[in-house]
């Protein structure tokens, strides 16, 4: 193949690729791929495909979903100890090698790969690379390496251009002590989380700010032994993989608002493959992947399927050219043309298909008729899809209305959505807006979205088998929802700028809803009947005004950070506090606690708080309890104010004594 043909046949495989990541960034790239040549493979990767690298193997191994079947990628070249591999969202992939590069060969260094044809040219290695454990690749196509403490050195984040190979120290030291895996988010969250078993006293995840590098704990220790690698679903939770819990090994779900932990798949279970796993990724139907270098065939490892439902294992590839499989990463959706049937004006939809023209559906669309088995339609930008009072269902398989990756303000309204693993899901999106929407039955989340600027109105989320609602954004609002006896929390929010309004969250199996950002504003929620909390505020600078919290199972308000605005909120008949607050500087005022369990108002942990005309009577415990000390009323951290405590809290007025009135 000639050079002039050679850079033909790449701008026609870039111009087939989709998705944000900047377009230029890997058109300079592959060329510069091809002019660098070497050993190779041919191995074109689709969306969903498996990409492995190999540290003795010396190769990077694309495994089919389906059928297990191992294509070599890249092999020998500039590859000597791969041990992680990243794919950006057009299709870029790239690896971390412990040996790979520098004058003399032996520094570390980032290799890029063509799939096309297995050249490889070196992006950025030596300089601030010293111990890379970890890479990961952001919703802009910027590389994430995460390098161990190393040489008199602290552990480091090192954001690299893929481009230039300019490094960029995000974050270093403070948290960090030995660090093993990285994982950002598929969108939404541009924030870096690590996993360390050398901090917070048994290992935890570490969240980082890529502008600031400020770093937060935001799960520590509990089930956490080893946890080696890390990756964020769409809907914000994290999943960890952790070589030494749970009895042996296995899969921790961390929630990222809460910090709670729950062990996903142990190699405890029967018959369970899981020896020493080392890295996780999300596949695109929603289970998880795990590899393992010492697991399955003569244990030369492989690669895992853990079912998020039921924790079942099962063996996708094992043995062929598999001899340490190490990192593990799974092509995006963005990847490859859209779906090659298109509807939309006249012409009517059938499942799968691409809406790309404003449509009203009828009873003459195909997609109204039957069972879908797998996505019901995809919409594009810009394009407004009325279900016309129609229904689409599925078969626990796919989204019932997916909004194109990356797309921007798609509409989805008027009609039910049942039956389909979620109900409409959005990746990368901004200014959606989904409105007089029945979604009904998902197998997994209700509604997904991450980007920013959503809407969610006037809609019934019901019956699903994970979250009802989840965002994960900046500056989303969602008004006048009924979000009622879903499997988790009734809503989840994570992002600064949202508003959570008028909406009714009942009967859910945890939280009504759980919001981790800063500058939310919740607002007249009725919040009623839900296994958890009522309602879970984290963050600075929140708002909760105006609820209702009745008959949850523990608190019905949480509010933790600082500086949060707690105003006219109503708390009866909870199964703990009415109230509880965690954190600095929040202003707590004319707030109804009643018939609650434990104390009416639950003080914990909290300095500079003012506590002004909140009313707390009849409650099993204290009317008012704090556990701080300090300078204020009392004896506390805080300021309290004309509360009033009536008669008939069980334990007394307040502890310590003094708080009301």
């Amino acid at each position: 193949m000639t050079a002039s043909s050679s850079i033909a046949t790449v701008v026609r495989w870039f111009h087939g690729l989709h998705g944000p990541a900047p377009g230029w960034i890997t058109a300079i790239l592959l060329v510069r791929l091809l002019a660098a040549g070497g050993p190779g493979y041919a191995a074109p990767l689709n969306p969903g495909d498996i990409v492995i690298a190999d540290s003795e193997a010396v190769q990077i191994i694309g495994v089919n979903p389906v059928d297990g079947q191992q294509t070599p990628i890249a092999s020998g070249g500039k590859l000597t100890t791969p041990i992680g591999v990243a794919v950006a969202a057009n299709g870029a992939v790239y690896v971390l090698d412990l040996a790979c590069c520098g004058p003399l060969g032996g520094q570390p260094g980032v290799i890029g790969v063509d799939p096309q044809t297995g050249g490889q040219i070196v992006v950025s290695s030596g300089d601030r690379l010293i111990a890379p454990v970890g890479i990961a690749i952001t919703e802009t196509g910027q590389l994430i390496v995460l390098d161990d403490n190393c040489c008199s050195r602290p552990a480091e984040v090192i954001q690299v251009d893929p481009v230039s190979g300019g490094q960029t120290v995000i974050s270093s030291g403070q948290h960090l002590q030995t660090p093993t895996g990285i994982g950002v988010a598929t969108s939404g969250d541009p924030s870096v989380n690590v996993v360390d078993p050398g901090c917070c006293s048994g290992g935890g995840v570490i969240r980082v700010n890529p502008v600031t590098g400020t770093q937060t704990v935001v799960s520590p220790d509990h089930f956490f032994v080893s946890p080696q690698g890390i990756a964020i679903a769409g809907n914000g939770d994290q999943f960890v993989v952790d070589s030494g819990c749970c009895g042996g090994s296995g899969v921790i779900l961390v929630n990222p608002v809460s910090a709670e932990q729950m062990v996903v798949a142990s190699s405890t279970s029967p018959s369970s493959p899981l020896a020493s796993p080392h890295g996780i990724a999300i596949e695109t139907a929603g289970y998880l992947l795990v590899v393992d270098s010492k697991c399955c065939m003569n244990g030369h490892g492989g690669v895992i399927r853990v079912s998020l439902a039921t924790g079942a294992q099962t063996v996708v590839s094992q043995g062929q050219g598999f001899q340490n499989p190490f990192g593990i990463a799974v092509v995006p959706l963005r990847v490859g043309p859209p779906p090659v049937t298109s509807c939309g004006d006249d012409v009517p939809c059938s499942c799968g298909d691409r809406v790309v023209k404003d449509r009203k559906l009828r009873g003459s669309d195909p997609v109204t008729k039957t069972v879908c088995p797998a996505d019901g339609l995809v919409v594009a930008t810009g394009v407004t899809l009325d279900l016309g009072g129609t229904t689409l269902r599925g078969r626990d398989m796919g989204a019932g209305v997916r909004l194109e990756p990356g797309a921007t303000h798609a509409t989805v309204r008027n009609g039910t959505i049942t039956g389909f693993a979620t109900g409409v899901r959005g990746d990368g999106a901004t200014g959606a807006s989904i409105a007089n929407v029945q979604v009904r039955n998902s197998n997994q989340d209700g509604v997904t979205l991450s980007g920013d600027g959503h809407s969610v109105e006037k809609s019934v989320i019901e019956g699903s088998g994970g979250l009802g609602v989840a965002v994960v954004g900046q500056a989303a609002r969602l008004s006048g929802l009924q979000v009622i006896g879903n499997v988790a929390a009734g809503v989840r929010l994570l992002g600064d700028g949202h508003v959570l309004e008028k909406s009714e969250l009942a009967a859910n199996a945890r939280r009504g809803a759980e919001i981790g950002g800063d500058r939310n504003q919740v607002v007249g929620l009725q919040v009623e009947g839900n296994t958890g909390d009522g309602l879970l505020v984290k963050g600075t600078g929140n708002q909760a005004a105006k609820n209702s919290a009745t008959r949850n199972l523990e608190n019905g308000l949480e509010i933790q950070g600082d500086r949060a605005v707690v105003e006219k909120n109503e708390s009866t008949n909870n199964g703990w506090a009415g109230l509880e607050i965690h954190g600095t500087g929040h202003q707590v005022s004319s707030n109804v606690s009643e018939k609650n369990t434990k104390a009416g108002l639950q003080v914990v942990g909290t300095t500079a708080g003012q506590f002004e005309r909140n009313k707390s009577e009849n409650n099993r415990g204290f009317g008012i309890t704090d556990d701080s000390t300090g300078r204020g009323t009392s004896g506390t951290a805080n300021s309290y104010t004309k509360n009033v405590c009536g008669k008939g809290n069980a334990r007394g007025a307040s502890s310590p004594a003094g708080l009301c009135r």
